[in-house]
């Protein structure tokens, strides 16, 4: 049946051989937000100006050439442009136009008459650009999408720009994915090597990218120089694509990587994020273990230190059992290798807290609390002897050093469980301050020379230090803390450490012991100069150390008790 729209069609078709027929419709229609078609089809600048845009053919034309001697084209202003023969044998045949010069139109594929002299023709040039300028008359900081500002260009490798035509069809009109994805088109208009490609993409994890054959998602279609989601089996194509793209790459920000901070901030200023990383906020990274810049302020924990190591879990609207935090992770389980997540146990967990709190983002945390975490942890040892004492029977003295015959030490890893957003924990959060051992867990002294309550009750080892001051922790931890700080005694003559600030967060909690000797002496009865002295992770042992006197290579851990005479003689060599 003959309706009046297929009437207005064929009316169009005859009379507009090349123009193309649209309806408004929403969200670009009066209704929606009060768009009418004069709204965009105006004239654009100077370039469309009738006198310069229309015209009669001239001698010299040809099947892929048009002249005109009246016109001052500037050269190649109407490349990619289209020109329309309106009258002759021609009438209604267009081209798209490769080259101009100031009277001459040139095109590749031939017209099937040569173009006669006063054949009339049209130009019109409304690129993908030109409705990149139609679409951000609108799409701007206070116009109708706010939110939509700075998306004029989509730039890529070599400068070239992909225009809003390209991937939006404004009329609704090309079968897309419908308004509620801001029409994008369904078989996008770029590449040709990559024909069709479309959106939402077969990947239900993520709409813009396959990441396997055929590689026709949206984001895939263009790309063939990139690191990630190339359109050929080429390149890395797991990057993320368990999520969206646009969870890190913005529309507002041309697709480039929009860094972490583009949602929230890098880290939050909540709980104890600060304090947990204190590097620059490009150094962040969603499952990142490894930190950047760490130094006097804080440390450098990275996100997936604390948080999934897998991408798929980044905005997944899953919460800790309890809600209101993003989700948190501190199993070991495919943490890398030399991490601190690996160092957690399968036990250690996040209890989330009881308040649901708010960022000025929005977003919701609460302050919960860390249980099992390596960080929050130290190393307690126990010695439960026997140790054969030098001179004894089990263990004749033949001279220094000393070979013990082997002793037990066990050592049991201890962990607190500190809030989120709590307060400072200070130097005895996590470890003793300063670390000791006592009998009778541990006999002798063994195992761990920080400081030892002997069998008297007496303190012995560094804590002692022969009745000087307490040796302060930035002696032989100078990377970690370099001020010496107060330190007394108490009533028992045990040493009390006054806290000192982390002057190297990158050496402290790290996974490791570092010792590094402060260059300024330390005073006993005399100076003693430690700029020569060194230390061997390996076999656990101080090198040189000025302090040890005649004992030059000294073993972190070896027994002490005063009242063996060859134990106390190991520096002086009475």
């Amino acid at each position: 049946m003959t309706t009046r729209a297929s009437l207005l069609l064929a009316a169009t078709a005859l009379l507009w051989p090349s123009a193309g027929f649209s309806i408004p419709q929403p969200p670009h229609d009066a209704a929606t937000h009060g768009v009418t078609c004069a709204d965009c089809h105006v004239p654009y600048g100077a370039l469309n100006d009738p006198a310069q845009a229309a015209g009669a053919a001239g001698a010299g034309s040809g099947p892929t050439t048009l002249v005109d001697a009246s016109k001052s084209w500037s050269a190649d202003a109407w490349v990619d442009g289209v020109v329309t023969v309106l009258s002759g044998a021609n009438r209604g045949k267009f081209r798209t136009i490769v080259a101009n010069d100031a009277t001459s139109l040139t095109w590749e594929t031939a017209l099937p008459f040569p173009v006669a002299t006063g054949d009339l023709y049209r130009i019109g040039k409304t690129t993908e650009l030109d409705i990149e300028t139609r679409c951000t008359s609108c799409h701007n900081p206070t116009g109708q999408a706010a939110s939509m500002a700075d998306v004029s260009v989509h730039l890529v490798r070599g400068g070239r720009v992909v225009g809003c035509g390209k991937c939006h069809d404004p009329h609704n009109i090309e079968p897309n994915s419908g308004a509620g994805h801001a029409l994008v088109r369904v078989a996008p208009r770029w590449p040709t090597v990559r024909e069709p490609i479309a959106f939402p993409s077969g990947n239900p994890a993520n709409p813009f990218v396959d990441a396997a054959a055929p590689y026709a998602g949206v984001c895939e279609g263009c790309h063939t120089q990139t690191a990630y989601h190339r359109n050929n089996a080429s390149g890395n194509h797991t990057h993320n694509a368990g999520g969206a793209c646009t969870q890190c790459h913005s529309h507002k920000a041309n697709f480039a990587p929009a860094g972490c901070d583009g949602c929230h901030e890098a880290p939050p200023p909540t709980g104890a994020h600060l304090k947990h990383y204190a590097g620059p906020t490009d150094g962040v990274g969603y499952g990142s273990t490894t930190g950047a810049g760490a130094g006097s302020t804080g440390y450098a924990f990275n996100c997936g230190v604390c948080h999934p190591i897998d991408f798929s879990h980044h905005a997944n609207g899953v919460a800790n059992v309890g809600g209101g935090a993003a989700e948190v992770d501190l199993s070991p389980l495919d943490a890398p290798a030399g991490s601190l997540k690996a160092l957690n146990p399968p036990s250690a967990s996040y209890t989330p807290g009881g308040t649901v709190r708010t960022d000025a983002r929005g977003f919701a945390y609460t302050e919960g609390t860390c249980s099992n975490v390596y960080c929050h942890s130290r190393s307690e040892v126990s010695v439960p002897g026997p140790v054969a004492e030098p001179g004894s029977a089990g263990l004749p003295f033949t001279g220094y050093p000393v070979s013990y015959p082997p002793f037990a030490v066990d050592r049991v890893q201890v962990y607190e469980s500190p809030s989120w957003g709590g307060g400072a924990l200070g130097c005895a959060g996590c470890h003793a301050y300063p670390p000791r051992t006592e009998y009778t867990s541990v006999v002798a002294g063994a195992g761990d020379s920080h400081s030892w309550i002997d069998d008297w009750g007496y303190e012995d080892l560094h804590g002692w230090a022969h009745g000087w001051d307490p040796i302060a922790c930035g002696v032989c931890h100078h990377d970690t803390v370099t001020e010496r700080g107060v330190r007394s005694r108490d009533a028992n003559e045990w040493s009390v450490y006054a806290p000192v600030p982390i002057a190297g967060f990158e050496r402290h909690v790290n996974g490791q012991a570092d010792v590094a000797f402060d260059p300024v002496p330390v005073t006993f009865s005399n100076p003693q100069d430690l700029t020569a002295a060194s230390y061997d992770p390996v076999t656990r042992t101080c090198l040189s150390v000025a302090c040890h006197q005649q004992e030059t290579s000294a073993p972190w851990g070896q027994p002490y008790r005063w009242w063996n005479s060859t134990e106390c003689n190991v520096c002086h060599r009475n």
